[in-house]
């Protein structure tokens, strides 16, 4: 698909001139929490502030005619929304003080924008609460701004995991920046704050304090997996805690349209094919780790560790209770898979996703009865959906994608010096936006501060593409190609008449 330009410019403005709004009010409030806490970043937040309302009134002083948008527009829209967030908070952190430097800066950023849970600061609670805040609102933006990409403007371009047909019920006539538009996205934004209110206050009842409850919420909600303590839920040593986070990370892996039409009275939760299938793979994992780890002896601190670790690896959160670095490697590799399936279509979190597993496994298993019974006719379906040979075509190319940036990112990390288990469960979390994996990057283990800056940049790239669901990223990349290729055989046209 062609990334639009013209039409995508003035769009991906509009649409940077409201992150710029929406950073302007969270550095606000960062502002007044660094001042009541006594940090002399307060200042610097209000200016940060006072910024992001000048780029907000410079980017949005004309929108886009919606009507003329086209699907490719949209794709260059999200592109330049999302680069627009991680160049404001790459700002913050510079002008804060964030330690790391200029490339520490711009990876915190990414790893917040794209919900990824790793991060260069080795000791968080030296940040300040004034930063502490801004890391986790990163995170819940960036996954509120994934979750409206998700459920409105992939499914409107038909390149979501749902057949024609229900694509065409959910988003036909769908016209960006139209009251349809805003009253969907109104609608989801409202659900995914309700659910993190209702985290923050389950945090808080179960024992941590208003602050920690508020940023947790947000990072786990969000599947971002951002701490203020080093040892993440682990730090609390609270099993009420963990809990709470293993159900908060389950939450956050299920389809949020879903939840929404289960609220609604519309649809029945466990009719769902694919959420009975996401709760089966954490109940099951969740029993193996847990067997291997005990070796047959069960006790409740195993289980609960065994699920916090299942919870977030699944659905890409990246929060733990206790480093799995010294598990066996039997369990490790099951999270490793786990990060590489991810979550619910719908969801917030990332990984490949269950839904399309399963129509993968539906049409390999059509293809192998097909070749026994060459005549036989064999329809696929998952649930009530009939998987036709578009829909199969669209998520065998996503896959080949995936595995392309995977395996770019695997060579990336070995060369710029990781080892082999680092640098393969390095890229899968990376791709998936889980951002904790195995190795160097086992939690309590040396993390991403272990690797070199190319090393770093490598995993905030297939971070950013994995986030985006490839298909913009991919598309930019293209209009981009036949745009060199364009203006390239025009300077030989003119160099050769000109010899001429």
């Amino acid at each position: 698909m062609r990334v639009g330009r013209g039409k995508g410019l003035e769009a991906g403005a509009w649409l940077l001139s409201r992150v710029s709004v929406a950073c302007a009010v969270t550095l606000t409030v960062c502002g007044w929490v660094a001042w009541t806490s006594r940090e002399g970043t307060a200042s610097r937040f209000g200016l940060l502030a006072l910024g992001c309302l000048v780029t907000a009134a410079v980017a949005g002083r004309s929108g886009p005619d919606w009507r003329s948008v086209r699907p490719g527009d949209l794709l260059t829209a999200a592109i330049l929304a999302a680069c627009g967030g991680i160049a404001i908070s790459t700002c913050v952190y510079v002008v804060v003080g964030f330690d790391g430097g200029l490339v520490g800066a711009f990876f915190e950023s990414v790893a917040g924008v794209t919900t990824t849970a790793t991060s260069v600061a080795s000791d968080p609670e030296a940040l300040g609460r004034g930063v502490l805040l801004w890391r986790a609102a990163t995170q819940w933006l960036g996954g509120l701004g994934y979750l409206l990409l998700v459920v409105l403007v992939i499914p409107f371009l038909g390149l979501g995991d749902a057949p024609r047909r229900k694509v065409g019920a959910v988003a036909a006539g769908l016209i960006p920046g139209s009251k349809r538009a805003r009253r969907l996205a109104l609608t989801y934004g409202a659900a995914y704050s309700v659910l993190t209110l209702a985290g923050a206050v389950v945090f808080r009842i179960v024992g941590m304090g208003t602050f920690d409850a508020i940023t947790y919420a947000a990072t786990t909600i969000s599947s971002g997996g951002f701490g203020n303590h080093a040892g993440s839920f682990g730090h609390f040593r609270d099993p009420a805690i963990e809990w709470a986070g293993a159900g908060g990370m389950l939450l956050a892996g299920m389809s949020m349209p879903l939840l929404v039409a289960t609220f609604r009275g519309e649809r029945s939760l466990l009719r769902s094919v694919e959420l009975r299938a996401y709760l089966g793979i954490v109940v099951v994992s969740t029993l193996l780790v847990a067997g291997w780890r005990s070796t047959g002896n069960f006790d409740v601190d195993t289980v609960r560790s065994s699920a916090v670790a299942v919870t977030s690896m699944v659905s890409t959160t990246g929060h733990y209770a206790q480093s799995w670095g010294g598990w066996p490697e039997s369990a490790q590799l099951v999270l490793l898979l786990l990060a590489g399936l991810g979550s619910m279509a719908g969801s917030v979190g990332g990984g490949f996703r269950i839904r399309r597993a399963m129509v993968v496994t539906r049409l390999v298993s059509r293809d192998v009865r097909k070749a026994i019974h060459p005549r036989r006719v064999v329809s696929v379906s998952v649930g009530e959906d009939v998987i036709g040979e578009e829909l199969g075509s669209r998520i065998a190319g996503f896959q080949a994608m995936l595995l392309v940036v995977t395996s770019m990112t695997a060579f990336a990390l070995a060369v710029a010096g990781a080892d082999l288990l680092t640098s393969v469960s390095g890229a899968v979390s990376a791709v998936s936006t889980t951002g904790v994996g195995l190795g160097d990057l086992a939690p309590g283990r040396g993390g991403v501060g272990s690797l070199s800056w190319p090393g770093l940049l490598a995993i905030a790239a297939a971070a950013f593409v994995g986030r985006l669901e490839m298909y913009p990223v991919f598309g930019a990349l293209v209009s981009a190609w036949v745009a060199v290729g364009r203006l390239a055989r025009g300077v030989v046209a003119r160099a050769l008449a000109g010899l001429g």
